[in-house]
């Protein structure tokens, strides 16, 4: 997703550490496109038994 501009770069640290900048990751975030996602019933949980 990065090579093709989907999802922001990733900032070295220094070695093999590395981290994304939060606001971009954010801004991201916002821009995809939401989706419903029904529960699946084995996920649903009761508060009684």
């Amino acid at each position: 997703m990065v090579n093709e501009g989907k999802f922001p770069r990733q900032v070295s640290l220094g070695g093999r550490a590395v981290a994304w900048v939060r606001s971009e990751v954010l801004t991201w975030g916002k821009a995809r496109p939401r989706t419903s996602q029904a529960c699946s019933p084995s996920l649903k949980y009761s508060a009684s038994p």
